[in-house]
């Protein structure tokens, strides 16, 4: 974003700050009194929902606490208490019919007392009776029921209040929310429970038409166990949003965001809870925001006609100077800008027009100076092919006196033992030998003559170590017409020979030669040995020196030629590396280019043989 910036025009650049320094005040300015009224918008909303929650918790407490007051008064009076002491305590057996009928009275004036008790239900361990008008379930057992169960885990109070389920006692599946109440009776030692089931559904209408506005309202007990809820809201989305404490906070839930008001029963551990949604002041908010909007966009609109009116005339002045600039950049030196005023663009001018001057004395003396140093290169470059071509020469020079020395050696060595049939096969050898040697006065020839060469000193050697010495070459046919400089491969033969099997008390001294093509289509030459090996040390040190072509120790004049030759023909990514385990075998391995012209391309000019 700020390289894009940078990159604008200075014209773009003053409307667009210009626009933005316009956009921001008014937005601030907009903003800060949109923020107002959402602020007391929210304030009202929350003041509401405050309000709310209390009046129904106040509401659902005097209901709750008339209720517990008729139950206690039906419990501890005498007549109920009579009539249960009497049936449990008697043996009468009419007694049941008539104590039923007596309860049934009981229950029913429980009943027309508040319009939230659904049903009633008497337990004693003797009999149970229950409101005539509803139909308990089959085989119903109080004390193995979860109601029981749950009342006992919560320490088995005088009265218990449970959260809304379905009624475990009577027929139909209704959602309730049972009040177990234990019933003590004079002289008598057993367990005696009344039971009161609320109905879930006359709470919830309550709820709903407590409601005038979006409220949602739900009743928890304080597990979050639900109580009653007007049916708007997700009761299990709730129970994670809301604590129990009277409380005011926020709860933003599937993009709704809620104001949430809590208020605790005084009579029992019910919180009624009131989510109030924020989306009923979109509309009061609606009209301000597009005010807002509009005020902003005027802002922005006049800022940028104004900034574009007078930025028209601050850079046109700079623009032509630019289209001077580029005309100088295109090779012009002649070009010139007049600006008649003593301002900022006139001093530009000047300096412009000053320096576009002296730059043309200057690309003029430039122009000079490269012609002179174009000769000068070109005189060096022909001094370092000079050079390069002395250095391959005295190299491989190196090697042909080398070669003859041993190999007269061994016709000497021959001659004092009379072997005169090896001599003159030895002497043809060796004639053929430098047959190809001496043939075209090139530095490079094929790989098969260079392979033809291999193959006549390998037979002078065999004759020299009585044919105790076998080898085989491994071709690919191919390759034999490309390019490679004369005598590389004999060195390393001859250094397998003297420095390999010769080392070796092996009774078969083999070597085999490999020519093939790498995966980077590079041609490999391989001379293979099974003699004494390289010990680790000793190899890591041969393979640091020819990769650096310093000079290898021991002997190894040969293989330092071969590398050092090759690295200056074909580049130093090529030339010799050696790999070997002690006393089982070595390998030498030259990587040379594939090339089939007359010369390679490292090469300035031909280098005589």
């Amino acid at each position: 974003m700020i390289n894009h910036f940078r990159s604008m025009s200075l014209r773009n650049r003053i409307i667009l700050l210009s626009v933005a320094l316009s956009v921001a005040v008014s937005g601030i300015f907009s903003v800060s009194y949109y923020r107002n009224i959402s602020r007391d918008l929210e304030q009202s909303l929350s003041d509401h929902a405050m309000s709310l929650s209390f009046q129904i918790s106040k509401y659902m407490d005097e209901r709750l606490r008339s209720i517990i007051s008729r139950v206690y008064t039906l419990v501890s009076g005498p007549s109920y208490t009579t009539t249960l002491r009497e049936f449990l305590l008697g043996n009468n057996e009419y007694q049941y019919a008539l104590t039923m009928t007596r309860i049934n009275g009981f229950i029913s004036e429980i009943k027309m007392s508040d319009p939230f008790i659904s049903s009633v239900y008497v337990y004693t361990p003797k009999g149970t009776f229950y409101d005539l008008a509803s139909y308990p379930k089959t085989g119903f057992d109080f004390l193995k029921s979860d109601l029981y169960r749950e009342y006992q885990e919560n320490g088995g109070p005088v009265l218990y209040k449970s959260a809304k389920m379905k009624d475990e006692i009577f027929k139909g599946d209704k959602y309730v929310i049972p009040l177990v109440v234990r019933v003590n009776l004079s002289g008598y030692f057993g367990e005696v429970y009344l039971i009161i089931n609320i109905d879930s559904n006359e709470m919830d209408k309550y709820l709903s038409k407590s409601i005038i506005g979006g409220e949602d309202v739900v009743v928890v007990d304080t597990n979050k166990r639900l109580i009653a809820s007007n049916g708007a809201i997700d009761t299990q989305a709730y129970r994670d949003k809301i604590t129990i404490r009277p409380k005011l906070s926020h709860w933003d839930e599937n993009n709704r965001d809620y104001i949430v008001s809590a208020d605790c029963l005084d009579s029992s551990n019910w919180v009624v809870v009131v989510f109030s949604d924020k989306s009923q002041n979109k509309a009061a908010l609606n009209s301000s925001r597009y005010l807002v909007a509009f005020l902003i966009v005027l802002s922005a609109v006049i800022a940028g006609a104004f900034s574009l009116f007078f930025s028209i005339r601050i850079i046109r002045p700079l623009e032509q100077l630019q289209q001077s600039m580029l005309a100088v950049t295109k090779g012009d030196f002649t070009m010139r800008y007049e600006y008649g005023y003593n301002n900022e663009v006139g001093r530009l001018a000047r300096c412009f027009n000053d320096m576009v001057e002296k730059l043309g004395n200057f690309v003029r003396e430039l122009n000079l100076t490269i012609e002179q140093l174009k000769v000068e290169k070109e005189n060096v470059k022909r001094e370092q092919t000079l050079k390069r071509k002395a250095e391959l020469n005295a190299l491989q020079a190196q090697i042909d006196p080398h070669f003859l020395h041993n190999t007269l050696n061994s016709i000497i060595w021959l001659a004092e033992e009379g072997k005169s049939e090896e001599i003159s096969t030895l002497s043809a050898e060796l004639a053929r030998f430098y047959e190809y040697r001496i043939r075209g006065t090139k530095s490079v020839i094929c790989i098969n003559d260079e392979i033809e060469q291999v193959k006549s000193y390998l037979a002078i050697q065999r004759i020299r170590y009585g044919n105790s010495i076998s080898y085989h070459f491994e071709l690919d046919e191919s390759l034999m017409d490309r390019l490679i400089l004369k005598l590389v491969l004999q060195p390393l033969v001859e250094n397998a020979i003297f420095h390999g099997v010769q080392s070796s008390d092996r009774p078969q001294k083999d070597i085999s030669i490999r020519v093939w093509e790498d995966e980077q289509t590079n041609i490999v030459l391989e001379v293979r040995d099974n003699g004494a090996g390289i010990e680790p040390e000793q190899l890591k040190k041969i393979n640091e020196q020819l990769s650096v072509c310093s000079f290898v120790p021991k002997d190894g004049y040969g293989i330092y030629n071969v590398n050092e030759r090759i690295k200056l023909y074909f580049g130093d990514e090529y030339g010799l590396v050696y790999e070997s385990e002690a006393g089982k075998w070595t390998r030498a391995i030259l990587r040379i280019p594939q090339w089939e012209l007359l010369e390679p391309p490292n090469s300035e000019e031909n280098f005589d043989g």
